[in-house]
């Protein structure tokens, strides 16, 4: 991701999956956290984890910030979401400096994901 060239109104959200199976969420998300602290010097988590509850999926939620090269803050509501023995990740990412009025529409989008549901 090239945030040099990043807009103040900058949205995304993006699905994947921790390519390491039998991972307990809370060591999926200090692996991840881990890994984002290497990659982004000055990230902050701005909200704790908080268990919850993804369709019939445990989920395990946080949210954290860095300053980009362009002088914005980026944020992070990171959802991991267990199913059947490996890790998904629903992640919404903004460089809205009003970002906590849109955490609602985030996690309804989150809420909606089903970990490899076939399409009806």
């Amino acid at each position: 991701m090239n945030t040099a060239v990043l807009s103040p109104a900058y949205e995304m959200v993006e699905i994947g999956r921790i390519p390491v199976d039998g991972l307990p969420l809370r060591r999926a998300q200090e692996i991840v956290l881990s890994r984002m602290r290497m990659k982004h010097q000055g990230l902050r988590v701005i909200d704790e984890p908080v268990n919850l509850r993804v369709g019939k999926n445990e989920a395990l939620r946080w949210s954290y910030a860095w300053p980009s090269k362009t002088g914005l803050t980026i944020y992070e509501r990171n959802t991991l979401i267990a199913y059947e023995g490996s890790v998904r990740t629903v992640t919404a990412r903004t460089a809205r400096s009003d970002y906590k009025s849109y955490l609602e529409f985030y996690d309804r989008i989150v809420m909606t994901f089903r970990p490899n549901e076939p399409a009806k």
